[in-house]
């Protein structure tokens, strides 16, 4: 008996400490979960954002929300589907800051591209073109698409002040800036990882490091854009960075050379926390479609 005494100790510290963990682990998840909703948020699918013919699949769309706003075992809201059908996002607590950290979020679904812009040097029989169309898409005869007038970000128009960018008046509010289309897909799947900087210069931005693959996508895009210059001296040379189907920046590729490894930053009239908001947006997974925000209301207890 007095040999089993030092077994029975152990095995009772061991019971002792699976109990205190177990504990542990239910008062945690119980503090990321059990929390009052305060605002219901709801939106609606932007069918505009989609391409003809596709559809978004509710619960995936719910998945991919909540994937966003509750990584990891962090949690601020739920996300499911109300009775009339609309997307509700129920946030925890009765804080502004969360609801806006929440609203802000969802303002982008995350698709990423990067195209040259058009310049009167090099593209004046497509910007003739264009400039008649009554659309945003410009194709030659045979129907393949040419060029984009693409809608620009509120962020970005002090770019076009002295911008070499070919431009006109929205449909909306707004400008909209002549995009030639390229079969280079310079776009999210060969993103690496997106980084919010406070730049001395440019004040805040977002830093767009590609893969191995996107690099080479890249430089064939920029050279293809330069028209093979060995060094580029001329500013007319503008890449536009795209979210979502509209312009958030444009950089200049004066200084540019051949084989030159270049990260393009998004970059404009933005705030660091507009900056901080898209990197996180970029380094998860996109949403299925965009998002129209409606009806906001308070949950009494």
């Amino acid at each position: 008996m007095r040999n089993l005494l030092p077994v029975l100790f152990v095995l009772f510290l061991l019971v002792a400490l699976a109990l205190a963990t177990a504990v542990g682990i239910v008062v945690f998840m119980s503090g990321a979960t059990n929390q009052q909703v305060a605002t219901v948020l709801t939106y609606e699918i932007d069918r505009t954002s989609l391409s003809e013919g596709d559809w978004v699949d509710t619960a995936d769309l719910i998945a991919a929300i909540d994937a966003r706003l509750n990584p990891g075992f962090s949690r601020v809201a739920t996300v499911g589907e109300d009775k009339e059908g609309r997307i509700a996002v129920g946030v925890f607590g009765d804080d502004p800051a969360r609801r806006a950290h929440v609203q802000r979020l969802l303002s982008l679904a995350g698709r990423l591209e990067i195209h040259a812009l058009a310049n009167s040097e090099d593209h004046q029989p497509l910007i003739d073109r264009a400039q008649k169309a009554k659309g945003r898409e410009i194709r030659n005869q045979a129907g393949d698409l040419e060029a984009r007038w693409l809608p620009v970000h509120e962020g970005v128009l002090g770019q076009l002040e002295t911008d070499s960018a070919v431009i006109r008046r929205g449909d909306q509010a707004g400008f909209e800036v002549l995009v030639r289309h390229d079969d280079l897909n310079v776009d999210r799947d060969s993103l690496k990882n997106a980084e919010a900087i406070t730049d001395q210069l440019e004040g805040p931005s977002v830093v767009l490091r590609f893969n191995s693959a996107g690099q080479r996508q890249l430089t064939a895009l920029i050279e293809a854009t330069v028209g093979g210059s060995f060094f580029v001296e001329e500013s007319m040379y503008r890449l536009g960075i795209v979210l979502d189907g509209q312009i958030y920046s444009i950089v200049n590729l004066t200084g540019y050379y051949p084989g030159q490894d270049i990260s393009p930053s998004i970059t404009g009239n933005y705030t660091s926390q507009d900056m901080e908001n898209v990197a996180k947006i970029l380094n998860g997974a996109p949403l299925p479609a965009l998002l129209i925000p409606g009806e906001i209301r308070k949950v009494t207890p």
